[in-house]
């Protein structure tokens, strides 16, 4: 990813219009771990996630809220959400058909739809 970072800090730095408002959120695993590739990241604020999906989560939304995004509900609450979500969605599947393997090649426009279905 570092190549596509670079052209997206560059928009923002080179740019005299919308895109030199650009924010962007970069995670790694463990903490300083970037500066194996990217040393000239130094000063920014790069969010530390460990491997742990319930961390990206909570890392992602602090983030939003740093930027401005406010009433956001706590990523512990997020992260519940999202794992109902996945039950409920393998469970309706499940008694649909549908196997693992149909679920990880699933069209986006499918798993979109059931997306819209289930926050209705």
């Amino acid at each position: 990813m570092p190549f596509e970072l670079g052209l997206d800090i560059g928009c923002r730095v080179f740019s005299l219009g919308l895109l030199s408002q650009k924010r962007c959120l970069i995670l790694e695993t463990e903490q300083y771990d970037y500066q194996k590739a990217l040393s000239d990241l130094s000063n920014s604020d790069i969010k530390r996630h460990q491997d742990e999906p319930e961390e990206v989560i909570r890392q992602l939304r602090n983030w939003l809220v740093e930027v401005g995004i406010e009433g956001l509900p706590s990523g512990t609450v997020i992260w519940d959400e999202f794992n109902e979500f996945m039950a409920d969605f393998y469970q309706k599947r499940e008694a649909e058909g549908f196997r693992d393997k149909d679920l990880q090649m699933m069209p986006v426009p499918e798993y979109v739809g059931f997306i819209e279905d289930w926050v209705r």
